[in-house]
């Protein structure tokens, strides 16, 4: 009656709302049906990427003695190269597990990436140098043991490898799919103006 459903701004804006409804009911057809990932495309994936993703850090295992004066920690790395009994001293002097002669859970780089550097460099049964320690501390260490990550499980990751794998077939599909509407139809692209 009064010709608003000819208006331009009312014509702009249904014509806006049919485009994004078809639009999304486009992109939805592509999601429901793209192909799932099967086991065996899975299983690949998992081979692959198992070293450097779907495996514990390695770690290493140490014995440690922590004190508050680097003129003690010299003192007591002297005494070591001497011959003294690291756990003896660790066991006296340490501020670090002393009842248990320093010794340390195993521990990864990304735990404490300054021990864990020093650590690596030495052999089993090496000691290092006095290494400076957090809090103005100082350590020596003993190098017990070098722990290589282990791989998880194939059914421990198996549904994060599934969505990893869906996700990327669903963005391929969906690049695909918009591309084929521009191939599709004459639309025009403006991306100069979105700069």
């Amino acid at each position: 009656r009064l010709g608003i459903d000819k208006s331009y701004s009312y014509l702009l804006q249904k014509n806006n709302m049919v485009s994004n409804i078809l639009y999304d009911a486009y992109l939805k057809h592509l999601v429901n049906n793209t192909a799932k990932p099967d086991t065996a495309s899975i299983e690949e994936y998992y081979n692959n990427n198992v070293v450097e993703k779907y495996s514990s850090p390695d770690a290493v295992l140490i014995r440690e003695i922590r004190v508050l004066s680097r003129d003690l920690a010299d003192s007591l790395l002297s005494l070591i190269n001497s011959g003294a009994d690291f756990v003896s001293l660790a066991q006296k002097f340490s501020l670090i597990n002393p009842d248990s002669g320093g010794l340390n859970k195993p521990f990864s780089r990304n735990k404490n990436r300054s021990f864990y550097d020093a650590a690596i460099l030495l052999d089993p049964g090496e000691i290092s140098p006095v290494l400076s320690a957090p809090g103005n501390q100082f350590s020596i260490i003993l190098l017990k043991d070098k722990i290589l990550g282990k791989p998880f499980g194939l059914e421990r990751v198996f549904s994060q490898i599934a969505s990893l794998l869906t996700k990327d077939m669903l963005e391929a599909e969906t690049k695909k799919g918009t591309v084929g509407l521009f191939d599709k139809y004459v639309i025009r692209r403006h991306l100069g103006q979105l700069e």
